[in-house]
């Protein structure tokens, strides 16, 4: 199993260096068609994706994914901050339904 990255220049470069799969996307449109490629290569276990893509990119996960792999983790862009207050929290209630307190 393997992880892959869909990000941006800068996120495609760091990621590369540390040896992982990387894809460079520049809009939503790429993004969304290169996630349909992944999901159908069953030796991906993770993606992970740049947080300006991954509400598009969610709706799709949902519709298409069956079963536990891949895991699609967002991770913030370089010039936005972070919408989410805990990323890990998040995906604990999406996974689970549970909310974690503190």
């Amino acid at each position: 199993m393997r992880a892959v990255l869909i990000g941006s220049y800068e996120q495609v470069v760091g990621f590369g260096l540390g040896g992982m799969e990387t894809h460079l996307v520049e809009s939503e449109e790429e993004a969304l068609k290169l996630m349909d490629e992944l999901l159908q290569d069953k030796d991906i276990a993770l993606i992970i994706v740049k947080e300006d893509y991954i509400k598009a990119i969610n709706t799709r996960v949902k519709a298409e994914k069956r079963g536990l792999y891949p895991l699609v983790m967002a991770i913030p862009g370089e010039k936005v901050p972070s919408q989410r207050d805990d990323p890990i929290k998040d995906m604990v209630r999406r996974a689970t339904g549970i909310e974690l307190q503190g």
